[in-house]
């Protein structure tokens, strides 16, 4: 045994009493490799960023882009400014999007006031104003949001502030943000009674 020792390098280990057995590096076993994959592998997944699952964007904007507007029936002349005759138009419009509810938007909309003509193809008579405005930004959306109603509400100023008795066609069109054109128009009377002449 002591040439087997000394052969070894570990005799000194052996007139000590100890005696190691030195571990050569053996290869991992085939069950740890697979183990150490599989971690790995769930590891490195979890660190990929996910695909959304839901609906695309442009899904979305589909759904909320408003696609009619409508003149609502309480717009009329107002006297804004208290001297007993209107100086104004007070107009109330919806946007409806792709379900016909109400939404917001952006944009710009485009008003024109006419008399009304009769025994006409053509009923819309003299231009009587125009108006333009925009809404760019959401400072501008709120200053024309009526949150009572929940429609837009516009106070557009008559010229020479002041209108005559009669009847009218206000036109109303909205550019939308995709460059879509939504039209409505809506007929009004003041100072008298309407009537039912085409």
């Amino acid at each position: 045994m002591t040439g087997w020792l000394l052969a070894s390098g570990r005799i000194d280990d052996y007139k000590t009493g100890r005696i190691h057995r030195r571990r050569r590096n053996a290869p991992m076993p085939a069950c740890r490799v697979l183990v150490v994959s599989i971690l790995l592998s769930a590891l490195l997944s979890g660190c990929r960023t996910s695909q959304p699952s839901g609906p695309s964007e442009s899904t979305f904007v589909d759904l909320v882009m408003p696609r009619a507007i409508e003149v609502q029936s309480f717009t009329r002349p107002a006297d804004l400014l208290g001297r007993g005759e209107p100086d104004s138009l007070e107009v109330f419009i919806e946007t409806q999007d792709a379900g016909g509810d109400g939404t917001k938007t952006l944009g710009v909309f485009q008003f024109e006031l006419h008399t009304r003509r009769y025994a006409s193809g053509d009923r819309l008579g003299e231009r009587v104003a125009y108006w333009r405005v925009e809404l760019n930004d959401p400072e501008t959306v709120d200053d024309h949001w009526d949150h009572l109603s929940r429609f837009y509400r516009f106070e557009l100023a008559l010229p020479e502030m002041s209108l005559r008795p009669g009847e009218y066609i206000l036109t109303a069109q909205l550019e939308a943000p995709s460059g879509e054109r939504l039209f409505d128009e809506y007929e009004m009377s003041y100072g008298v009674a309407p009537t039912d002449g085409t």
